[in-house]
Formats: C-alpha cells, structure tokens, sequence
C-alpha cells in the first residue's frame, strides 16, 4: 500500500459546496487528518491507513482517471474483492466525476463482457492476474474498453492497454503537476443528482439451487432465494450499499407481479437476506 499513499496532499478545500461523495469525503478528510480511515491486513497485523493517506491516494487515482481523457459520467469498472484499492478506487472514481461499475468476482467471462459493453465502461481496474487474463481473452469483444488498470502483480508483455496500479498512480502524479486544476474543479463540478455507480439487478425465481440465463438479457441470471443469498453476501464483501431485487413474471400478463406479492419470491429472497 506505500505506493498508493505517497503524494502530496491536495490543496481543495470543499467550501460550502453541496453534499456530494467528494465534498464529504474532503470534508471528513481535513477534519480526521491522521486519524485511521481504512484497514487492511498484513499477515497476522491490521494495518492502518489514515484520512490522509487515504485523500492522497483518491487523488492520484482520480487524476490517472483524468489523464485517461474520460468525460465526466463515463463509467469506470471494478472488478476486485473488498480490498484498500477498492475503496481509493471507488472515491477516486466519484472525484473524478465518474460513474462506478461493479462486478462480482464470481461473475464469468460472459457476465462481465455484457456489464462492460452495457455500461460502456471506459476503463476497468481488475484485482490480479487470473482476471485479467480473462479480459485480455475477451479484447475482441470489448472494443470501448481502453484501459486496464492491474492491481497485483505485473503487467504481461504485448499488452500496453494495460497498466499496473503503482503505473497509473504515477501517471497520475505527472497529470496531476501538468492540470493543477483540473482534480478540484471536476469534484467540485459533481452534484447530488449526478449518477455515482450503477448496481445491477438481481432476479429471483423460484425452486433450490437455481441459476439460468435470462434469455432476453445475456450474462444476466435469474437465480433462486439461496443463490441470492450467496450472491448478496459477495454484493457485502464488494462494499456495494444494496441490490435491487425483480420477479420475472411468470406469464406474458403478470408482468412479475406474482413474485413481488407478500408470499412471493421477491419477500422471500428479502427475508432470506435479513436472516443472513
């Protein structure tokens, strides 16, 4: 995590500007200072990261955003476990005026080619290599993704779209001395309306251990209430705030609104996820 930590501090003050991610963000982050903000473990240890060290590291990731000529709402995906750079990532993200989409880790090859090419996401930050070599065996299909941004481990030859972490947060650093002004103007743009992530649906149908294809949408699933469960606890790991449950109907009329009855699938599936 040192090379996501060390930059110099940024220089915005939030002001009186409206209640958005980054202006709260750079609100608790000169109030908090050294005070922890972040964890993450290192061997047998928890190791700390401040409010500081953690506003640093958002922007040198927004501006490696930025350096990638996206316009403001272009989507940023991510695909990792919950992790330190996951969180930069998502704030740096939302600084940079951009929109973040999440992909689960147990999505296949097929699910995360539809959530790209759906979401038009511009560039992806994937957790490590295993990953990564399935988007590189998706490239063909995935032709508006333009960056690939590799957290562990190190980028394989003969392919320059893609960059490591510690790469992008210096490409970063050099953005950001070259548009000095750019970081605090484009947080400072975001407003309360404005989309922060996209969370995709879940459909619940019934039955045990059921996960199939919905035909009309491919890599999109439709799954019984213990396949949501599971799914809503890798939805927690993510740090994703929550899903949003359908029932697909079973009839060309009931437009699903047999699933969302009070007996229904859907208030089961939302039981089911309390309980758990």
């Amino acid at each position: 995590m040192s090379a996501a930590v060390r930059a110099l501090a940024p220089s915005e003050t939030p002001g009186e500007l409206p209640e958005t991610v980054p202006a709260l963000f750079q609100r608790t982050a000169q109030r908090r200072g050294d005070a922890p903000a972040l964890h993450f473990k290192s061997g047998e240890h928890w190791t700390p990261i401040s409010w500081s060290d953690y506003s640093r590291a958002v922007s040198r990731m927004a501006n490696a955003l930025l350096a990638e000529g996206l316009n403001p709402q272009d989507r940023v995906a991510l695909w990792s476990s919950n992790r330190p750079e996951w969180q930069i990532a998502d704030i740096g993200i939302a600084h940079a005026g951009l929109v973040t989409v999440a992909i689960y880790q147990s999505d296949a090859p097929d699910q995360v080619k539809y959530l790209l090419n759906h979401s038009d996401s511009k560039v992806l930050i994937v957790e490590n290599r295993k990953l990564l070599d399935q988007v590189i065996a998706l490239r063909r299909d995935i032709p508006d993704l333009q960056r690939v941004i590799l957290v562990d481990g190190d980028a394989p030859e003969g392919e320059g779209w893609v960059v490591t972490w510690e790469q992008a947060l210096r490409r970063g650093d050099e953005f950001g001395r070259s548009r000095p002004g750019l970081f605090a103007s484009r947080w400072q743009a975001v407003r309360p309306e404005d989309t922060a992530s996209f969370i995709y649906p879940l459909f619940v149908c019934p039955g045990t251990n059921v996960k199939r294809e919905v035909s009309s949408m491919p890599g999109v699933y439709q799954q019984s209430v213990d396949k949501i469960v599971e799914e809503c606890r890798e939805v927690v790991s993510l740090g994703i705030p929550g899903v949003i449950l359908f029932g697909l109907p079973t009839s060309k009329d009931s437009r699903g609104a047999i699933s969302c009855a009070p007996d229904g699938v859907v208030q089961k599936a939302i039981e089911a996820i309390r309980r758990a």
